[in-house]
């Protein structure tokens, strides 16, 4: 195979640090691509290592290694992510807690994301460092308090690794007040429909059913979280750690999401109406804990 050639190996590896300073962000991209193709995993890391100082080099590695895992698909081969999940998810925990704090790129909101989402593929797959993780986010959401993209990243990052690990990352979140954290995220962010779906979801998992109704009863003329509440209830109903507390509270839901659809009449709320459809189909299927 063309990947077992050490003569290619080599001459990626001479490219990446003859032209490292000259490289545009797709180039790179693609080079630290073929470096981990042509060299393997631990080679990669050896070179994040050699470059403590370059952030944009962290971010281009970050985003090839989430691409990598999602093209693996779980697998847990030789040289894969999900082996060497421990390794990465250090990697990225201190990426959050000391290169992003550092860094003087301008935008190093978009690492902190980079990061993010690799820690989303592995944290909840780690036998340990999963505390030290799940705080490196909610760092990350303090330092960048005001930015969306960084608020979405960790919400989906949180739910990422509860499904993967619920019972090991419950009691991490209830130290870390995740609930209130939450729901200053929607707070800051009433009108962000991206931002206040993935929290909504999050709140869901960990907090159960009742926060979400909670959260769709608190604002029923504004329309994102209204899609966000019935986004998120559609998204509880699906995964199967999650339940109804009683039937009352199944109910309850159906009940708010009917709300919703006679409040949202009219053309321009058709991607709503269709949402309520899905929702309110699941809601009937859901379970209800015994």
């Amino acid at each position: 195979r063309i990947a077992t050639s050490t003569s290619i190996s080599s001459a990626v590896e001479m490219a990446f640090e003859r032209d490292f300073f000259d490289l545009t962000s797709d180039c790179l991209q693609q080079l630290i691509g073929a470096v981990l193709l042509f060299s393997g995993l631990t080679k990669l890391m050896a070179m994040l290592e050699k470059y403590p100082d370059a952030p944009v080099f962290h971010e281009a590695a970050c985003r090839v290694l989430v691409e990598t895992a999602e093209h693996e698909d779980g697998s847990n081969a030789p040289g894969t992510i999900v082996e060497a999940a421990a390794s990465l998810s250090f990697y990225a925990t201190r990426l959050l807690v000391e290169m992003v704090p550092q860094s003087k790129k301008m935008n190093a909101d978009t690492l902190a994301c980079a990061a993010i989402r690799l820690h989303s593929h592995v944290l909840g797959i780690v036998p340990g460092g999963l505390e030290e993780g799940v705080r490196s986010l909610f760092c990350a959401l303090r330092q960048f308090q005001y930015k969306a993209n960084v608020a979405t990243e960790v919400c989906c990052a949180l739910v990422s690794v509860y499904i993967a690990n619920a019972p090991g990352v419950m009691p991490v979140l209830s130290s870390c007040r995740a609930g209130d954290v939450l729901w200053d995220v929607v707070r800051r962010f009433p009108n962000n429909p991206e931002v206040l779906s993935e929290a909504a979801v999050a709140l869901g998992a960990f907090d159960g059913f009742k926060h979400l109704l909670t959260l769709i009863g608190s604002a029923p003329g504004n329309l994102a979280v209204q899609q966000a509440g019935c986004r998120a209830l559609a998204e509880l109903c699906r995964m199967k750690n999650v339940r109804f507390a009683c039937e009352e509270e199944r109910k309850a839901a159906e009940d708010a999401v009917r709300a919703t659809l006679a409040a949202h009449q009219g053309q321009e709320h058709w991607q709503l109406q269709v949402q309520i459809e899905v929702t309110l189909g699941l809601i009937a299927t859901a379970a209800v804990a015994a």
